[in-house]
């Protein structure tokens, strides 16, 4: 990433979302409107931060809510990305299943 992204990836970090995506145009232009309509559209709507950095070259996203493969798909059509999101571990895999289920 940009250094200047570092220090919002780390705020973003800090305030605990779970997955954490960065983006950039494949051309290194900066975003423009229509690249952050794009950007929202194929986000899930929960999303709950967004920091545009570099000089509006980057856009980071914040979420507690998992971007579907779907929506990554669509996303990495248009823009590079950075899944930057917190490892998964055992305990939390085991705590989004259904304990009924078993």
């Amino acid at each position: 990433t940009v250094e200047g992204s570092a220090e919002k990836i780390e705020t973003i970090y800090r305030q605990g979302f779970d997955f954490v995506y960065v983006f950039k145009r494949k051309d290194g232009g900066k975003l423009d409107a229509e690249d952050r309509k794009f950007l929202r559209a194929n986000s899930p709507l929960e999303t709950n931060q967004w920091v545009v950095t570099d000089e509006d070259a980057t856009a980071i996203a914040g979420s507690n809510y998992i971007f579907s493969p779907a929506n990554l798909e669509a996303l990495r059509g248009r823009f590079s990305v950075e899944d930057l999101s917190k490892p998964k571990t055992k305990e939390s895999e085991t705590a989004n299943t259904n304990m009924n289920n078993q």
